[in-house]
């Protein structure tokens, strides 16, 4: 008799043991089971084959730390063979390992057997590691052993002076974004994951010139000059809450949930009122510029929007469209959409929300910071509905989380990612974001690519074919 923590032979998500799991806690006669098996195996297969048409039938596809802070011990399900039938859930030691838990585990089950080998679902060779690396919980998350992409301390971090507390619970950031290479980012792109390229320095010229004051000279401000879109927000607060100005405003009342007045100015008027806040003598209010810079235009081509020739010079000019386009075919992306320019404020916040597009985010000058959920955790963010005027953004307040309203909030799950000059982020389509600002002279340019289903599901064919 083996054992395994719901382990499926081929490494697909084990579907049939979380039913198993609720079997047990919800039907007292086995007979039902039998049944409802026979007539749930067709669904099992229709699940498999979706979450591998979509590209999330591999090891790494969602993210499930839930390690409670220092506890002693974790709640394991134990199933004494691979049909997971009989499970029990015990409570074992953080500090055991799993070797010593395989030899418990018989007489735990009450089963007869001499050889017993935990097998976690993603596999693991270390039976020595304890479990105090084990993420497991009661409530539907699968069991798995975290990778090794720890958290890894970066000695830059000590260039940003008093950085702002995190913007959320500091429990619900179980880890940070892996730091790759390019290579390693185009396997990541692929399997459309989250993935830091660590001083890729994408766009090194726009790194060693930008600033508020090059730019404010660089960009036509007089007469005749683009105005620019300009967010403003309490500048007590800086939450910077993007609204989709709509028809659909007609259907919904979003009066008490407006954060952010949207105004339209010149690139020179915004660098006033910017600085202005920065030395806590401006009109009580933050300011935060997004602004577009880059299209393809009908005919394919660059078009430069508002930022005035020098700045789509740059922009349109570069080696960084050749790596660009490496990201781009990895992850089986549609094609360039545009580009856009942020410039923040310290601590300013633009709470939790996905795109529907690709996104290469390039820290240009300053620090940012992404806390990132993973695609599987929107029930857990409650979103708006569609068509809502926010229908990408998460109803939750992560600063103030209502537990009681949202109770599903509890279980979701971020991971880390603080970006400095020269850092990119690759952040697929559908990733919740919930992004902070950590030094007052952040700007950041982020490159969209549509979303491209067809290429999408063959580049993630080519990378499961090519890991097998």
């Amino acid at each position: 008799c083996s054992l395994s923590l719901a382990a499926a032979p081929n490494g697909a998500p084990p579907i049939p043991a979380l039913l198993q799991l609720l079997r047990t806690g919800s039907f007292g006669d086995c007979n039902v089971w039998v049944k409802l098996s026979k007539l749930m195996a067709p669904f099992f297969r229709d699940v498999g084959g979706m979450l591998k048409e979509a590209g999330a039938n591999h090891s790494d596809a969602l993210l499930l730390t839930c390690q409670r802070p220092f506890a002693a011990s974790v709640d394991v399900a134990l199933f004494p063979s691979d049909a997971w039938q009989g499970s029990l859930w015990v409570s074992i030691g953080c500090e055991q390992p799993l070797a010593a838990v395989a030899e418990m585990a018989p007489s735990l089950l009450g089963v007869d057997c001499q050889c017993a080998s935990l097998q976690p679902w993603l596999g693991t060779d270390q039976e020595a590691t304890a479990l105090a690396c084990m993420s497991c919980v009661r409530t539907c998350d699968w069991l798995c052993l975290p990778r090794k992409e720890q958290a890894v301390v970066d000695p830059q971090r000590d260039e940003i002076k008093d950085m702002p507390a995190l913007r959320c619970p500091s429990g619900m950031v179980v880890g940070s974004v892996e730091k790759t290479d390019i290579q390693g980012a185009l396997l990541k792109a692929r399997c459309q994951k989250v993935v830091l390229i660590s001083h890729l320095h994408l766009l090194p010229e726009l790194e060693e010139s930008w600033s508020l004051d090059f730019l404010e000279k660089s960009i036509p401000s007089g007469a005749g000059a683009s105005a620019f879109s300009v967010y403003r927000a309490s500048a007590a607060q800086r939450a910077f809450r993007y609204v989709d100005a709509g028809g659909s405003e007609s259907v919904y009342d979003i009066r008490e949930e407006r954060q952010v007045d949207l105004e339209f100015m010149s690139f020179a008027d915004f660098a006033q009122k910017k600085r202005r806040c920065a030395s806590d003598q401006g009109d009580g209010f933050a300011y935060y510029l997004w602004g577009v810079a880059l299209r393809r235009d009908s005919a394919g081509q660059f078009e430069g929007c508002n930022f005035g020739s020098a700045i789509d010079d740059l922009l349109v000019n570069g080696p960084h469209w050749h790596t660009l386009e490496k990201l781009r075919s990895a992850g089986g992306w549609g094609e360039f959409r545009q580009a856009q320019i942020f410039i923040g404020c310290r601590n300013a916040l633009t709470p939790c929300h996905y795109d529907l597009v690709h996104n290469v985010y390039a820290q240009v000058r300053g620090w940012k910071r992404f806390v990132l959920f993973d695609p599987c955790y929107a029930d857990c963010l409650y979103p708006y509905p569609v068509a809502h005027p926010m229908d990408r953004c998460a109803r939750v307040d992560l600063e103030q989380p209502d537990y009681k309203r949202f109770p599903k909030l509890r279980n979701a799950r971020a991971v880390e990612a603080v970006l400095g000059p020269g850092d990119e982020l690759v952040l697929p389509a559908g990733w919740w974001h919930h992004v902070q600002t950590l030094t007052e002279d952040s700007i950041s340019v982020s490159f969209w690519f549509d979303d491209d289903r067809t290429a999408r599901v063959a580049a993630a064919a080519s990378s499961s074919a090519a890991a097998s």
